[in-house]
């Protein structure tokens, strides 16, 4: 039973989720079946789920105490409570949002032809759209259906009323055009990961629109115009628009939504990062912080880690604002998963003493921790030879370099990150042969690290033979 569909759904429900279920499954409308209903108070009445609390006889003989175990009868009885449970989420997903009851109400009166409760029900429903904060896609949509239910009620036995026709076409555009745009966004993202593009064949033409001055006043569609600009025509001016854009127009979207809107916005921040531009890092910082203190980063509660360590590596390496990245690193910690929340919390700490200098506390870190991710070991590794070269403690550093080398080359599943370390290794060997030679042999050295491509440690290696 543990291993089953309806644990598995049931388990992703909240508290209150759970308490609504209950009284949905004692509710006879929504479901007929007693022993439905004793299953779910037998699965409720556990503090925790696990394969021993909800073990099938037990659940059998809770729901038929007068009955040998059957586990045919078993299974169609999770097989009905697993249907009651998937129509609970639809209606109840489908309830908490206010506007989509009410606009199936007005067109239920519409189709009986109870025209004064339609119009009555239609102006409520109107009002409330129009004072509604949001004005995403889903607003549009709703605009939508909701001018179609108007012109269906109109247009009884009215041949030469003048219509809403006008509005119908304009929420209509306006829903496309955002869910066009908010794709298209999308898809460049992923063709920049898998290299596969994706064809929009009305994308050209809403360009052409937006640049030729429509929808100047739609948040929606004016922020993710922005954003697909950005990703084909990168411009310091159009970010500025953007970024502004993002916080004035905040209340107009939904958490998801937000989510994927300051994502995309920060990914245009670090790739501009990767280019150089160093300007950026405050601009991605500000926002990461501002969408985690709202909650549009965590999944069921939860940060991943590589965003904490991300967010902490812009603020220590990028910004030296070690206050805000210590405070960030205190206060956020608690959203990792806890599996991986104390490696998470050692490896930042070990990264901020590191630039901090203060390099013994970094090192009983990074001496005494096992990081369970390969690549937070190799990083780690490294960090402790950057601080054995920043020490001057020579006799100590080319045992690390071995040590280092052999744990990369038995690395077999870190794709091309292998590639990326063991030429990290290469120079940092070279840096060591060279770190006592002539000025003209350090002379070379450093014109071959300047020309080389994808060296991550390229900086720190040129300000060390400068020393």
């Amino acid at each position: 039973m543990y291993q089953s569909k309806f644990i598995d759904i049931f388990e992703k429900l909240t508290k209150a989720e759970r308490h609504q279920f209950r009284k949905w499954t004692q509710s006879p409308f929504a479901n007929p079946r007693e022993d439905v209903a004793k299953l779910v108070e037998f699965v409720l009445s556990k503090r925790s789920i696990t394969a021993a609390t909800v073990n099938r006889k037990q659940a059998f003989a809770f729901v038929f105490p007068y009955k040998k175990f059957d586990e045919q009868l078993l299974r169609y009885t999770m097989s009905y409570a697993t249907d009651c449970l998937e129509a609970f989420l639809a209606y109840y997903n489908w309830k908490e949002d206010a506007m989509q009851p009410a606009i199936v109400l007005t067109q239920t009166y519409n189709q009986r032809n109870l025209n004064s409760l339609a119009v009555k029900q239609l102006t409520i429903t109107q009002n409330r759209l129009q004072q509604s904060v949001f004005k995403d896609s889903q607003h549009y949509a709703q605009t939508f259906s909701l001018e179609v239910v108007r012109y269906n009620l109109m247009s009884k036995n009215k041949r030469y009323e003048d219509f809403n026709l006008q509005k119908i076409s304009d929420s209509m555009h306006q829903y496309a055009i955002v869910e066009i745009l908010r794709y298209a966004c999308v898809a460049q993202s992923f063709k920049q990961v898998s290299g596969k593009a994706t064809d929009f064949l009305l994308l050209e033409s809403i360009l052409q629109l937006i640049e030729n001055g429509h929808y100047k006043d739609e948040a929606a569609i004016q922020i993710y115009y922005l954003l697909y600009r950005l990703t084909t025509q990168p411009n310091d001016n159009d970010f500025d628009k953007l970024y502004d854009a993002v916080f004035k127009y905040e209340s107009c979207f939904k958490e998801n939504e937000l989510k994927d809107i300051f994502l995309l916005t920060i990914n245009y921040c670090i790739k501009q990062l990767n280019t150089g531009k160093q300007l950026y890092a405050q601009r991605a910082f500000t926002l990461y912080l501002h969408a985690l203190d709202k909650k549009y980063l965590l999944e069921n509660g939860e940060l991943s880690r590589f965003t904490f360590k991300n967010i902490a590596y812009i603020g220590i390496k990028r910004l030296q604002d070690f206050n805000r990245s210590s405070q960030f690193i205190d206060k956020y910690n608690i959203y990792v998963n806890e599996a991986f929340r104390e490696n998470s919390i050692q490896f930042t700490k070990a990264t901020l003493y590191y630039a901090q200098k203060q390099y013994s506390k970094a090192m009983r870190i990074l001496q005494t921790v096992e990081f369970t991710d390969v690549l937070w070991n190799i990083d780690a590794k490294i960090l402790i030879i950057k601080m054995l070269f920043e020490l001057k403690e020579f006799d100590s550093i080319l045992p690390q370099i071995k040590s280092l080398k052999m744990y990369v080359y038995r690395q077999n599943d870190i794709g091309y990150f292998k590639t990326i370390h063991q030429k990290t290794i290469v120079y940092v060997g070279l840096l060591y042969k060279n770190i006592f030679a002539t000025k003209t042999q350090k002379s070379k050295f450093k014109i071959a690290i300047e020309s080389e491509k994808d060296l991550v440690e390229k900086e720190w290696l040129l300000e060390i033979l400068n020393i």
